[in-house]
C-alpha cells in the first residue's frame, strides 16, 4: 500500500502520511527497532541530525541548551505563542512524538535528545498539539537528570495548557497516563492516583487508543500490586 503511494505521488503530504502509517504498522507487529530505524531516517530527510550514539556529555548538552531555551518562556507567553505553521516541522515533531514510546523500549538513551528537541522546536518555530508532549517530556528529564520536582510539575502543567489551548481532547488521556506513570507518583502517594489511572485507561478505550489504555492498565496494576490489594482485584 505504502509502495504504490509512493509510486504514484509526488506530494510531500502524502509521502509524509503513508511514513507515518508504516511505521505504526511495524510497531504495531513488534518490530519496534524496525520501526524507530524508519522514523530517524524520515527525519533526517526533514532536515534533523540524528547522532549514531548518545554519551552522557550529550544528554547534558542538550538538557542544558534546553532549559536556557525555556527559562524565558514563561505561562503567559505560552498562552500567546504563535502556532506553528512550518509543515515540515509540524511533521518532524509528530515523527519524533512518535519515537518517544518505541524508543523508551528498545534504546531509552535516545529519549532525552527526543524529548528535548521537541520542545525547543516548539519554542522556536511555534506550538501545535505535540508540543504538550515535548513540554512533557523535558518534564520527565528534569526529574531523571537534576531531581527537579517542582520543576517537573510546573512544565507538566504547561504541557496541559497546550492541549486545553488546541483543545486537543482526544490527547489528554495520553497526557494524565503519562502524568501519573512519571511524574505525579513521585509526589502522591499511589493510593491518590490509583481512580484517576482506571478512568484514564477507560477514557483512550473510548477514543480508540488502545497503545494508551494498556500502558494506563498496566501502571494501574503496578500501583494496586504495591498499595496492597487483593490479587484478585489487580
Amino acid at each position: 500500500f505504502v509502495g504504490k503511494i509512493m509510486e504514484n505521488t509526488d506530494s510531500f503530504v502524502d509521502r509524509i502520511k503513508a511514513f507515518y502509517v508504516l511505521t505504526k504498522t511495524l510497531a504495531s507487529l513488534g518490530k519496534i527497532k524496525e520501526a524507530v530505524e524508519k522514523i530517524f531516517h524520515i527525519l533526517e530527510q526533514l532536515g534533523e541530525e540524528i547522532p549514531n550514539d548518545i554519551t552522557p556529555d550529550g544528554i547534558m548538552f542538550v538538557m542544558e541548551s534546553t532549559k536556557q531555551l525555556l527559562s524565558r518562556f514563561s505561562r503567559e507567553k505560552l498562552l500567546n505563542a504563535p502556532k506553528m505553521t512550518d509543515y515540515k516541522k509540524l511533521w518532524t515533531l509528530r515523527f519524533y512524538d512518535l519515537s518517544a514510546p518505541y524508543l523508551f523500549l528498545v534504546n531509552p538513551t535516545y529519549v532525552p535528545l527526543v524529548e528535548c528537541r521537541m520542545a525547543q522546536l516548539s519554542v522556536r518555530y511555534g506550538l501545535c498539539k505535540e508540543s504538550a508532549f515535548g513540554l512533557f517530556g523535558y518534564a520527565q528529564c528534569l526529574i531523571q537528570i537534576y531531581q527537579d520536582l517542582d520543576g517537573a510539575h510546573r512544565w507538566t502543567k504547561m504541557a496541559r495548557l497546550v492541549l486545553e489551548r488546541f483543545n486537543a481532547t482526544n490527547m489528554f488521556p495520553k497526557l494524565t497516563c503519562l502524568q501519573y506513570s512519571f511524574v505525579n507518583v513521585w509526589v502522591e502517594p499511589f493510593q491518590a492516583t490509583i481512580e484517576t489511572m482506571d478512568q484514564c485507561s477507560q477514557d483512550a478505550l473510548k477514543i480508540g487508543n488502545v497503545e494508551f489504555a494498556y500502558y494506563s492498565a498496566q501502571f494501574l496494576c503496578i500501583e494496586m500490586a504495591l498499595t496492597g490489594s487483593h490479587l484478585e482485584i489487580v
